[in-house]
């Protein structure tokens, strides 16, 4: 017969600790059961800009001026012998607020296993849909459904997606942080983007030392 015990002082609060009654004659005794942790599903989670189905932008600085249409990109990839199969919803959230705007995208079934990324495409979205206030930091939130419970899809070991609206663009980012030792990078952009065989790198206000 197990009997359940609080956790002794200093103990984990994730094992249980349960005492054992007397069996044939021998002294009660204690044992702990390690509840088991929970392991991420998606051992990759990214994040892009995209032009068209065809073309994918590595960008962090998005310009209005020269995408007024864009879709957003996630990559996603289970770990082996893992995989999901269900709807996916995505959201900006704001980092202050916790407040979620939803990003219009298929909301039908999708698979996702170890084999091979794959990428879930938002619909087609422009600045003046976004309802993002500018200059607010929004976190991406990746969702899906399992056994009828919603969770979250991005591996939480892994950097999270930021953005942060202006009237002119749509920066995306790991962290939060847009300095360098003190030195603003607002208004610096890299881009890297290609379209079935071509190749194209584009940059702008960067200072070289």
């Amino acid at each position: 017969m197990l009997n359940s015990l609080h956790p002794e002082e200093g103990e984990e609060a994730r094992n249980n600790v349960v005492k054992v009654d007397k069996v044939h004659g021998n002294e009660a005794t204690t044992v702990v059961v390690s509840k088991a942790k929970a392991t991420p599903l998606m051992s990759s989670c990214n994040v892009f800009f995209a032009e068209s189905s065809d073309t994918k932008l590595i960008v962090n600085e998005l310009l209005f001026s020269r995408y007024p249409l864009f879709k957003l990109i996630v990559d996603l990839k289970t770990f082996p012998t893992k995989s999901y199969n269900g709807p996916i919803e995505l959201f900006f959230e704001d980092i202050s607020t916790k407040e979620r705007i939803a990003i219009a995208a298929n909301k039908g079934a999708v698979m996702v296993n170890s084999d091979y990324n794959f990428e879930f495409y938002s619909y087609w979205l422009r600045p003046s849909t976004l309802a993002l206030q500018d200059n607010k930091v929004y976190q991406l939130v990746v969702l899906g459904t399992i056994d009828g419970v919603k969770i979250d899809l991005w591996n939480n070991k892994l950097p999270y997606c930021f953005f942060v609206k202006t009237s002119e663009s749509l920066t995306m980012s790991r962290s939060i942080s847009t300095s360098i030792n003190g030195t603003s990078i607002d208004n610096a952009s890299l881009q890297l983007f290609y379209n079935n065989k071509e190749l194209k790198l584009e940059g702008r206000n960067f200072a070289v030392d």
